[in-house]
């Protein structure tokens, strides 16, 4: 599958939406979201997609396996600055 991300919305250390474009021309963004406080920051990320309901069952793994592999790359980068 090819993947393609653009960026459709950002606010400087708080918020970034990207427009996920693909292949199979399914409908799609991810956003995350920065709060920091004096000493740590969280990050949450969300993802919207239009799946019809009969591939559901067929991308939930590897849906769920880029999930894990963004959030682990993002703490590795996280502990080494």
């Amino acid at each position: 599958a090819k993947i393609t991300l653009r960026i459709q919305e950002k606010q400087p250390y708080s918020h970034i939406t990207y427009t996920v474009g693909n292949d199979k021309q399914i409908p799609a963004s991810c956003t995350f979201d920065i709060s920091d406080d004096e000493t740590s920051c969280d990050l949450s990320l969300t993802m919207n997609l239009e799946i019809p309901i009969f591939l559901a069952p067929m991308v939930k793994g590897p849906l769920q396996q880029f999930a894990d592999t963004l959030t682990n790359a993002i703490r590795m980068a996280a502990t080494k600055a």
